[in-house]
């Protein structure tokens, strides 16, 4: 589980037996292994030794194969002296592995006001979560109450409109690659919407009473 605190034990893998002895150094990033840290496999095994891993920041770690396993030299002979014949056999590492990941972690929102029938809140979605590097989410949005606000996400952008007066709770929550997630809610209350000459004549009061305050 890349999740996990560590210390991580790590180790190789063959998916269907290794056909010959394999070694190979590993290299960390983010993280700490023993001096000459190394993973092997046993021919025909398909899993070997491992090597710990120690968190050593926030950061996830991410570890790797140094180089890929060498072939042993062949000697591929015909009849009764059939011996070591590796030919046209190479070796190739996996993708590095990540460990020690925190979920997505989200930036704080504050509570939001919002005139029904108004324009919409847009909140891009990639400055309020933070991911592991290189790493995308995927996004679902809810409102607590439909009737009042209406939450949607297009292209990794929240929106939220207001359809009636009220107050409603909006919760996006975001999933990274190994199934964590991060969870951000906040509160919009909201309004009626003015009609365009209502709202005029309410700031024609509001400048008349400015005029005539001692």
């Amino acid at each position: 589980q890349p999740w996990a605190p560590g210390p991580a034990a790590v180790s190789a893998r063959v998916a269907q037996g290794a056909p010959f002895a394999l070694e190979a150094a590993l290299e960390t990033s983010a993280g700490e292994l023993p001096e000459g840290a190394v993973v092997s496999v046993p021919a025909g095994a398909l899993q070997g030794t491992s090597a710990t891993v120690e968190q050593s920041g926030a950061m996830p770690a991410t570890v790797r194969l140094m180089a890929p396993p060498p072939v042993p030299e062949t000697e591929c002979e015909y009849g009764l002296l059939l011996r070591r014949c590796f030919q046209g056999v190479a070796t190739q590492a996996g993708e590095p592995l990540v460990l020690f990941k925190q979920p997505p972690t989200p930036a704080p929102v504050d509570n939001q006001a919002l005139e029904a029938g108004g324009d919409a809140l847009r909140f891009d979605l990639s400055e309020r979560f933070e991911a592991a590097a290189g790493e995308a989410l995927t996004y679902r949005a809810e409102s607590s109450d439909e009737s009042v606000l209406r939450a949607s996400i297009r292209d990794g952008v929240l929106f939220v409109e207001a359809l009636d007066e009220g107050m409603a709770t909006v919760t996006v929550v975001a999933t990274d690659e190994d199934g964590q997630t991060g969870t951000l809610s906040f509160v919009v209350q909201a309004t009626e919407r003015l009609h365009a000459g209502w709202r005029g004549w309410r700031l024609i009061l509001l400048e008349q009473a400015r005029a005539t305050k001692p």
